[in-house]
C-alpha cells in the first residue's frame, strides 16, 4: 500500500551529458506513505510501491510510515522514514549506537520475533532450492558480550580525533564506538588504547583493524596499505605490551602476508576441542 502525500519539499538537479552545459532545474521530492509488510533478508523492512518492493531500514512489519526514496541496488530501491504515522511495539535497543552502526539490524526486534524471522529465512532459501516441508529447528542465538571476532575501521582527517568503529548501514562513514554490547569485554576494552596508538600513526592514512580474542589473548592484525615506519612499531609494540597482546601484525590488504609486529604468546585456537595455530587475519 502506498499513496503520495502533498507539499513536498523539492531539491536541485543538474543536467549530465558530454559536452552539455544546462542550467540547474528543480523537481520535487515525494514523501509516500506505505505500510511495512515483512523484514527482508537483510534485516530491513520491506513495503512495495506499484508492485515493487522497498527496503526501509529500522522498521518492522505493521508499522506506517512516509518515506522519502533513496538510492539502491538490483532493482530494490532503499527508503529513509521521514515520518511515523503508526509504530508497532519494539524491544529497547540494547546499543547506543544502534540506528547508525551497521553492526546489528534487528535489535529492536524482540527475540522471539527474530527466532522466527531466522527459521523463516532458512525455510525460504530451501524453498528456492525446491526443497518443501524440510524441518527447520530453533536457531541458537549467541548471547551479549560472546563475539569474539570483529574488523573495526578507523580514519583521522583534518588533525582531529581517531574516529575507530563499524560503519554505517550502506555507507562508508565511520560510527565511532564508545562500546558494543555483542563483543568479548576483551575486545570492548581495546577501544581506548587502539584509540590512543593509532593516533600516533600516520594521520591521514586510514584502514582498518581485526581483533580476534583467542586462547592466548587478543591477535590484532593492522590493515593498511603503508608499511610501519621505525617509531610506528615501538608504538604499535608498547601498545602490545600495555594492552598484553598475544600477537600484533601488520598486512596491506586483506589476503596478502602478514608481518608481525610483536609475537608475545603462541596464537591457539579450539575448534571441537582441538586445539589449532591461527595464523595473523
Amino acid at each position: 500500500m502506498a499513496r503520495s502525500a502533498g507539499s513536498p519539499p523539492r531539491r536541485r538537479v543538474r543536467a549530465r551529458g558530454p559536452g552539455r552545459t544546462v542550467p540547474e532545474r528543480t523537481v520535487p521530492e515525494r514523501t509516500v506513505e506505505v505500510v511495512i509488510e515483512a523484514l527482508g533478508a537483510g534485516g530491513d523492512g520491506l513495503a512495495r510501491i506499484a508492485g515493487r518492493p522497498v527496503h526501509v531500514p529500522l522498521t518492522l512489519p505493521g508499522d506506517r510510515v512516509l518515506i522519502r526514496l533513496g538510492g539502491g541496488s538490483g532493482g530494490a530501491p532503499h527508503a529513509v522514514v521521514d515520518h511515523w504515522i503508526a509504530r508497532r511495539p519494539r524491544a529497547t535497543p540494547a546499543c547506543r549506537h544502534f540506528g547508525s552502526c551497521g553492526g546489528c539490524r534487528l535489535q529492536h526486534l524482540d527475540p522471539a520475533a527474530y527466532r522466527a524471522w531466522i527459521v523463516a529465512q532458512v525455510e525460504a532459501a530451501l524453498r528456492r532450492r525446491g526443497l518443501v516441508g524440510v524441518g527447520v529447528r530453533p536457531p541458537l542465538v549467541t548471547p551479549p558480550g560472546s563475539r569474539r571476532r570483529i574488523r573495526f575501521a578507523y580514519e583521522r582527517s583534518g588533525g582531529g580525533p581517531v574516529r575507530l568503529g563499524l560503519r554505517e548501514a550502506g555507507t562508508r562513514r565511520i560510527v565511532d564506538l564508545a562500546d558494543c554490547p555483542v563483543a568479548r569485554p576483551a575486545i570492548v576494552g581495546l577501544l581506548g588504547p587502539l584509540r590512543a596508538a593509532l593516533a600516533d600513526l600516520a594521520p591521514e592514512q586510514p584502514g582498518e583493524v581485526l581483533v580476534t580474542e583467542t586462547l592466548a589473548g587478543l591477535d590484532v592484525l593492522l590493515i593498511r596499505p603503508g608499511a610501519p615506519g621505525l617509531g610506528e612499531r615501538e608504538r604499535l609494540a608498547a601498545l602490545a605490551d600495555g594492552s598484553d597482546l598475544a600477537r600484533l601484525s601488520w598486512t596491506p590488504a586483506v589476503g596478502e602476508v602478514a608481518e608481525p609486529l610483536a609475537a608475545r604468546r603462541p596464537v591457539r585456537v579450539a575448534f571441537g576441542g582441538l586445539e589449532v595455530p591461527l595464523p595473523p587475519g
